[in-house]
């Protein structure tokens, strides 16, 4: 029976009363303290994004990658975000582009005609040359 040595027991780090004041606890703040969360909206279907302009689909899915971006630094900071936010703002570009090029295909726009459209609207924007 010599042979069994007692060891001192660590404090638990449950939030318990009788282990309150654990100096373990006091040192490890909340992550609800740290940062909020953003909340979404709920997700949208393609069918929703037809009644709207292709000015005002152009806007959205540039709302849409500016959020991707702010995402992006968030998760290169190690901040909390929610991944579900960057599936679902994919999505929701993938989306809108679907219903735009839908729309240049009934007007008959060809894929290269199209590619080349937006790229001349990115030139007049001063992003990149033609």
């Amino acid at each position: 029976m010599q042979s069994l040595l007692l060891q001192p027991r660590l404090p638990c780090t449950l939030p318990c009363p009788q282990h309150s004041a654990s100096p373990l606890l006091a040192r490890r703040p909340l992550l609800a303290t740290r940062t909020t969360l953003a909340v979404q909206a709920k997700p949208t279907r393609a069918a929703e994004f037809r009644s709207l302009s292709e000015e005002e689909i152009d806007q959205q899915v540039e709302e849409c990658k500016k959020e991707l971006f702010r995402l992006r630094f968030k998760i290169a900071r190690k901040e909390a975000f929610k991944p579900s936010d960057v599936h679902w703002n994919k999505k929701k570009i993938a989306q809108l582009l679907t219903v735009k090029r839908e729309r240049e295909v009934e007007k008959g726009v060809s894929r290269r005609e199209s590619r080349l459209i937006q790229k001349r609207k990115n030139v007049a924007l001063g992003f990149g040359q033609f």
